[in-house]
This record gives structure tokens, C-alpha cells and sequence, in this order.
């Protein structure tokens, strides 16, 4: 029987697909190429047999893959995410006192200074996190701004963050307390 795997990965998730087919000899071919309709977006996969003394044709098995949003997986660290942008929409963002000591990445700031904590499971539990240094741009209505991650905010959601009060009054005064918004690395 012809075997084959084709992994492939989609911006959905990592799809796999097995095809069997007939006997497999050296002098059989295996094609890739994008989707033969320009109303089909994803990869055929094509493999034929030449023609020999005992077939009077050739004989092709075609398989098109085509990605859907029902197609999902879950990634683990072996996959690459280099270019892959990390985001967070519908974020809660309050203020907090950047005065009180040292930061979790391990320096002093000012209230006016755009930094900002970012919330617990996503800094992580090592000292200094992956995360210090990293630059964000933050949108709150029509309002942006960029900062950098420089500490930790156990008590915010998953995607929230703590800003300093001056960043917190370039979206909104203080009385405010919260806002609701998008944020991303650049």
C-alpha cells in the first residue's frame, strides 16, 4: 500500500494527514502544490504511478487540504513561535503606587514612567521573568501608548496589567479605576 504522512501547519493549528493508496514503488512520484481552484486555499498532495507493463494508465490518488476554523491543536514549547504576535483584547487595566520598592525585574521607577506589571500567569514564577524588558503598545479607545514590562501583577486576570499612574492618565483619570483594552508586544 502507498503510505504517507503530510503535516502541514495552518495558522489555525497543526493539521495531519495519512493516505493510503496502492502499492508503492521507487519509480512513483509525490507532488505538493497549492490548491488547483482559486476558490480553495490549501495544499493538494498528489502521487501517481507511472505506467508499466501491467497498466495500460497512469493512476493518481489527489488529496487537497483546506483550512477551516474547525481545525484546531494545541502547541507545546517544540513548536516555533518566532513571528507569531502575542496579544491580549478585552484586557483590564488598573493603576497601581510604583513607589512602594524595587520592581520584580529589579529596579526603581516613577509614577510618570511608562511601565507597566504585567498579570501573574503570564510573568511566570522566575526571578528575573522572560518577560522583564519586553515593550508593549497599549490601546484604550482611540488612545495608544507604549511601555515596557517591569514587574508582576499577581492579582490581575490572565492578559491584564497594572500601569503606572501616568500611563493610566494618558487613557483616563484616575477616578476611572479601570479600563478595558488591547495590548501587544512590538
Amino acid at each position: 500500500m502507498k503510505f504517507f504522512t503530510l503535516f502541514t501547519l495552518f495558522s489555525t493549528g497543526l493539521v495531519s494527514l495519512t493516505a493510503f493508496a496502492s502499492p508503492i514503488s521507487s519509480n512513483d512520484s509525490l507532488t505538493l502544490s497549492p490548491a488547483s481552484s482559486a476558490t480553495e486555499s490549501g495544499l493538494s498532495v498528489s502521487v501517481t504511478e507511472p505506467v508499466n507493463s501491467t497498466t495500460t494508465t497512469d493512476t493518481e490518488f489527489s488529496i487537497t487540504l483546506i483550512p477551516t476554523s474547525t481545525v484546531s491543536a494545541s502547541f507545546n514549547s517544540t513548536v516555533p513561535t518566532e513571528g507569531l504576535e502575542k496579544r491580549a483584547v478585552n484586557a483590564r487595566m488598573t493603576y497601581y503606587d510604583i513607589t512602594t520598592g524595587i520592581t520584580a525585574c529589579g529596579k526603581r521607577y516613577r509614577p510618570s514612567d511608562y511601565v507597566v506589571a504585567l498579570n501573574g500567569a503570564e510573568f511566570g514564577d522566575r526571578y528575573p521573568s522572560p518577560q522583564c524588558f519586553k515593550k508593549i503598545r497599549i490601546k484604550v479607545g482611540s488612545k495608544s501608548a507604549d511601555a515596557i514590562i517591569v514587574d508582576k501583577c499577581p492579582g490581575c486576570p490572565r492578559g491584564g496589567l497594572d500601569l503606572t499612574e501616568g500611563l493610566f492618565k494618558h487613557f483616563a483619570p484616575l477616578s476611572k479605576g479601570v479600563l478595558t483594552g488591547s495590548w501587544n508586544y512590538i
